[in-house]
C-alpha cells in the first residue's frame, strides 16, 4: 500500500525569496477588522487591497488570517513580476487639524 503524497501548502509554492519579499510589503498594509455581518466572528479587509478578504472567529484570528491573504496575493503578483499596491499614505491631524503626512 502506497503513502498519499501529502499535498503543499499554499506558502510552499512560492520561493522564500518572494515570501520574504510579499510579508516586507504586507507589513505595510492597513487591516480592517468589524465584526462579520454573515458569520459569527469577524471579516478582515485591507485598504490597499480591499478584494482580499478573511473571516476569523476572534479578531485576533481574523488579523492572522487577513495578514496571511495579503502575504499569498502580494507573493502571487511579486510572482508574475508586477507591482503590488502601495500602501495607502497615513496623514496624522495635529492639534490644529492639520494634516501631515
Amino acid at each position: 500500500m502506497t503513502k498519499p503524497k501529502k499535498s503543499k501548502t499554499v506558502e510552499q509554492t512560492f520561493s522564500e525569496d518572494i515570501l520574504n519579499r510579499a510579508r516586507k510589503v504586507a507589513d505595510t498594509y492597513s487591516i480592517v477588522i468589524e465584526p462579520s455581518q454573515h458569520s459569527i466572528g469577524y471579516s478582515g479587509s485591507s485598504i490597499e487591497m480591499p478584494c482580499v478578504l478573511s473571516e476569523g472567529k476572534t479578531r485576533s484570528d481574523c488579523v492572522e488570517a487577513q495578514y496571511r491573504a495579503m502575504v499569498m496575493s502580494v507573493a502571487v503578483i511579486l510572482e508574475d513580476a508586477k507591482l503590488p499596491p502601495k500602501p495607502m499614505v497615513r496623514k496624522v491631524a495635529d492639534d490644529e487639524g492639520k494634516c501631515e503626512g
